[in-house]
């Protein structure tokens, strides 16, 4: 008779699985004797289910127009800076996750060039980005000389540094000193005062200006002030005479249309005009009332008096600014010699700042405040010694002068203009023969003279534009 079979062994618990863990063997039950029943394994535990991954997507996009030699600097989202110095297609390192944002933007301008990103931002991300778009194109200056009727016309070279165009100049007007440019810098409009009519032009791939056909249309009361809307393609002429503006339509070949709608009224001897980044608000300063005039624009550039429809100014202004950012407008007076400072409300309407004004020399004439928003320059025309009074612009949009506070300029100079990097500025200046001055904005903010100080322009230059 066989003996008494052993017992089984208790087979071991499985392990619970980690992330795609395999559980644990159970133990080999024991052999029974003869006879005897061997004990069960125990069940190995269930693996642990893996974890699921987040998708990433890549993100780029293409550059085109830039010219040899130089580089434009990228970043994604204020980070994940790109360097590029060549056009065709580009990639970020890091890609966007699933569900996430991108906002791509220029962290470093190329020398004598602006680039401009389109379809630069996106959220919600399920794909790979690839239509970002880099668009680089050289920067030009025209300034209209009104000793000889002429307008001067230069690009601007890696340095900054001005280079006349082939042909240096055409055909202008004597009675004006104001140019408008559209934001894609295809077009550029000139009134011309006496002559009751708005010189129009179309601006070549090499930045050269070509007058229409027709080369004006008309334009009557004394047109003055020009500006351009950035959303609507409406370009705005104040009529010094009657003391209206009125809104001319731009069509797909850059001519002008006819008013398409009533002039407004603004106060009197209307002398300069700025609109607001996003094309919402329009301030005109009003030199026989002393005030700025302010509009909000409606549907198809259309201008609506706000309530009040003006604000008081210091005496005589005589120059108008917004600043980029949409939150302060800046008005210069020749007749004290300050710059009146208020913020831009929700709607538009202006508010003195405290304080409301800053010293600016003795005869403010000019004003310009670089892309970036940081600095306001203010030219103070003397026939002896001009100068340039330099600011930098707080975060609510206050003034306060840099040191030095100023830099000279030419005599009896007659506008001032910042190149869209913020980096350059230049003036007009002198009789016959006159120039253009030329500087370096540092990265303070302060303006250095170039190497070659000036370039030579037309008769008496005046008014003067930096476009892409």
């Amino acid at each position: 008779t066989g003996g008494t079979g052993g017992t089984g062994g208790t087979g071991g618990t499985g392990g619970t699985g980690g992330t795609g863990g395999t559980g644990g063997t159970g133990g080999t039950g024991g052999t029974g004797g003869t006879g005897g029943t061997g004990g069960t394994g125990g069940t190995g535990g269930t693996g642990g289910t893996g974890g699921t991954g987040t998708a990433l997507y890549a993100l780029g996009g293409t550059v085109t127009g830039l010219a040899a030699g130089q580089s434009v600097g990228l970043q994604d989202n204020g980070a994940d800076a790109l360097s590029l110095s060549a056009d065709g297609a580009f990639q970020f390192a890091a890609r966007v996750p699933a569900g996430g944002a991108y906002d791509v933007t220029v962290a470093a301008q190329p020398g004598g060039q602006i680039c401009s990103v389109g379809a630069g931002s996106g959220s919600s991300v399920q794909a790979a980005v690839s239509d970002i778009t880099v668009d680089c194109a050289t920067l030009h200056v025209y300034d209209i000389n009104q000793g000889d009727g002429t307008m001067s016309q230069f690009a601007v070279g890696t340095d900054g540094s001005l280079a006349a165009l082939t042909p240096s100049a055409v055909a202008a007007t004597t009675s004006n000193d104001r140019i408008a440019v559209d934001a894609a810098g295809h077009f550029a409009y000139v009134p011309d005062f006496a002559g009751n009519s708005i010189l129009q032009y179309s601006i070549g791939s090499n930045g050269a200006l070509l007058p229409m056909s027709p080369a004006s249309v008309p334009a009557p009361d004394n047109p003055l002030a020009v500006a351009v809307d950035p959303a609507a393609g409406v370009l705005y002429v104040t009529q010094t005479a009657t003391a209206t503006v009125s809104e001319f339509s731009i069509g797909s070949s850059g001519a002008l249309g006819a008013a398409s709608s009533a002039a407004v009224a603004t106060g009197s001897n209307p002398r300069a005009m700025a609109i607001d980044p996003g094309g919402r608000h329009a301030y005109i300063v009003d030199t026989g009332a002393n005030t700025v005039s302010q509009y909000t624009i409606g549907r198809g550039g259309v201008l609506q008096p706000m309530s009040p429809a003006s604000v008081p100014t210091g005496l005589q202004p005589e120059a108008v600014a917004v600043s980029p950012a949409g939150n302060a407008v800046y008005v210069a007076n020749s007749g004290d010699g300050t710059v009146s400072q208020y913020t831009i409300g929700s709607g538009g309407a202006l508010q003195a700042m405290s304080p409301s004004i800053v010293v600016a020399g003795t005869n403010p004439w000019r004003i310009a405040v670089d892309a970036p928003g940081e600095r306001l320059y203010v030219l103070d025309r003397n026939s002896t010694s001009s100068t340039i009074s330099e600011y930098s612009i707080g975060s609510t949009g206050g003034l306060a002068a840099l040191s030095p506070a100023s830099v000279s300029t030419a005599a009896d100079p007659g506008s001032i203009a910042i190149d869209p990097g913020g980096r350059y500025a230049y003036v007009s200046g002198g009789a016959s023969p006159g120039s253009l001055y030329q500087y370096r904005i540092a990265s303070t903010g302060q303006l250095a003279a170039m190497p070659v100080a000036s370039v030579a322009a037309g008769s008496r230059p005046t008014g003067i534009i930096v476009a892409r």
